[in-house]
């Protein structure tokens, strides 16, 4: 009986989310509306989500009007004059995990602003500080490494997209729980030196930041949520095993916002992370020492005991994904048994790496080293003795 009232109460509780969706102010609004996502550029259009009036609405430009969109971040403030508009059916349901309501249409963009809250500021700090340290990469290796290490896929090439999809490697461009274990585990060794609630509160602080960075996307709300609920978990002394960890983390999503279930990341998150949780330990040593042969007999390596546990991660995640990878995009990439193994270490020392290198080339430190050494090396030499020899 608990438990049905339990399920009633959180079918109404969606419910009520999903009717709030469908309510929205239209016509015509002059003023200020605050972009709550980065904007994308895809096929010479710039989108962007934005907040007006408590609302979501979809902005979209095509042509000269779109260069005044290429540079918004979440947060920042948009004054313009626009036609607010539903969406049909078919597209509310396509972008209601995203809570966005409708589209703005006419629209006239007058001035972008700076965002006013002080963690979208230091959140696109961040940003900012990495497209900076990438600015004399290659177009396509940024956009790349903006996919891996923030999950920004706005400037990826359509080509570079449907490749890491059709070779099972489409997670590493967006963030997911791997960035979270990795960054919490780079950390480990200076938060053991803080007392018990110290260290919670950091390792809940440095995950919130960093979900703010990565703006909430789905597959982090996920991981961000289940490693607050680990840690917690820890500071109590109680550990929590992971098949309940995710249960509470699902729920607590759930809870806090209904329209989760509507995002495809949010799903393949939680089936890939019960894969790990719940299949992989079952996969005998026979499975794994197969997997390995595989993947020695088609590249030609030899495949280390490392090597053998990433290929069978991944080969119980791709069961757990399997059943909405065929429904929602009507394939299920092989090859990925192969390409995991080989490029996940690589993407780990990528996502570990970047960020603290990309803010020593912003830092301009080694043009600053440099110098200094010229200047103190030129100035213990006698004055004009270079010259006169």
């Amino acid at each position: 009986v608990a438990v049905t009232a339990v399920l009633l109460v959180l079918a109404a509780h969606g419910a009520s989310h999903w009717q709030a969706l469908m309510t929205l102010q239209l016509g015509e609004f002059s003023g200020v509306a605050t972009a709550v996502s980065d904007a994308q550029s895809r096929r010479g259009a710039v989108t962007v989500a934005v907040r007006v009036a408590g609302e979501r609405f979809r902005l979209t430009q095509h042509g000269t009007g779109r260069g005044a969109l290429l540079a918004v971040r979440t947060g920042d403030r948009l004054v313009l004059d626009a036609e607010r508009a539903a969406l049909d059916a078919r597209r509310l349901r396509f972008v209601a995990g995203r809570h966005i309501q409708g589209e703005l249409r006419n629209v006239t963009v007058h001035a972008v602003l700076s965002a006013v809250a002080p963690w979208h500021r230091a959140a696109n700090r961040v940003h900012e500080m990495i497209d900076h340290g990438l600015r004399t990469t290659h177009p396509h290796d940024a956009a790349l490494a903006r996919g891996l290490v923030l999950g920004d896929d706005s400037g990826q090439p359509m080509r570079m997209t449907e490749v890491f999809r059709a070779s099972g490697l489409g997670h590493l461009l967006a963030v997911s729980g791997q960035n979270v274990a990795l960054l919490l585990a780079s950390l480990t060794p200076g938060l053991r030196r803080l007392s018990r609630w110290w260290r919670l509160a950091m390792a809940l602080g440095i995950i919130a930041f960093f979900a703010l960075v990565t703006r909430f996307e789905p597959s982090v709300v996920r991981a961000a949520t289940m490693a607050a609920v680990v840690q917690v978990g820890f500071a109590v002394g109680r550990d929590a095993l992971p098949l309940r960890a995710l249960a509470i983390t699902v729920m607590l999503v759930v809870i806090a916002d209904p329209l989760a279930t509507m995002q495809v990341g949010f799903l393949l998150s939680v089936a890939a992370t019960a894969g790990l949780v719940v299949l992989a330990p079952q996969l005998s040593d026979g499975v794994r020492e197969a997997v390995g042969k595989v993947v020695r007999h088609v590249v030609g390596i030899r495949v280390t005991r490392w090597m053998g546990e990433v290929a069978t991660a991944t080969l119980a995640a791709q069961l757990a994904v399997a059943p909405f990878s065929l429904w929602w995009f009507g394939s299920l990439p092989s090859v990925s048994l192969i390409a995991n193994p080989l490029a996940v270490p690589v993407a780990s020392i990528v996502m570990t790496t970047a960020v603290p290198l990309l803010a020593i080339a912003r830092l301009h430190l080694l043009t600053t080293c440099a110098h200094l050494l010229t200047t103190v090396t030129s100035s213990s030499l006698p004055r004009g003795k270079s010259a006169k020899r």
